[in-house]
């Protein structure tokens, strides 16, 4: 049997993360940072990780003839290749979960890809978020259905 070492821990993730979400200012990952950590792990989110696990495989697609063939990169092309990806990371993360293996990456690489943007860890501090009753949500329909039907009523 062949030893794994570093699964999911290549240089290349940590760099096309850096990339690809916290190289400028306005990078996605500097702009919304709280999009970019998981609740559960605490660290970067599995979406984020099996996207640029997909690019960087279209990437070396690329270039399996040795020169590069420019291959245009879509949705529904990449689909499977992102579900593959994403349901091996998810089959790894419960086969290692009681050794938190998963959850460690996913912070490690958050960790340092914030570091490159200077972002600080926690960099927002959220507050308790009051969560509505399905009563309330049908209360706020009835109020706009109402202003719909009283703005026909003006001609607006």
């Amino acid at each position: 049997m062949q030893q794994c070492k570093g699964a999911f821990e290549a240089d290349i993730i940590m760099k096309g993360m850096i990339k690809w979400c916290y190289d400028k200012k306005g990078s996605m990952g500097i702009r919304y940072p709280s999009y970019f950590k998981d609740e559960e792990t605490g660290g970067a989110t599995l979406g984020i990780i099996v996207a640029l696990l997909t690019a960087t495989e279209a990437c070396v697609m690329e270039w399996t003839s040795g020169t590069r063939v420019f291959m245009k990169f879509n949705k529904e092309q990449y689909a499977a290749v992102f579900q593959a990806h994403y349901d091996l990371l998810v089959r790894f993360h419960e086969g290692t979960k009681h050794a938190g293996v998963v959850a460690r990456i996913c912070k490690r690489l958050l960790k340092h890809a914030r570091r490159h943007a200077s972002i600080p860890d926690d960099p927002i501090a959220l507050g308790p978020i009051e969560h509505f009753t399905m009563d309330e949500f049908t209360a706020a329909a009835a109020e706009w259905e109402y202003r719909e039907s009283e703005s026909e009523d003006d001609g607006v």
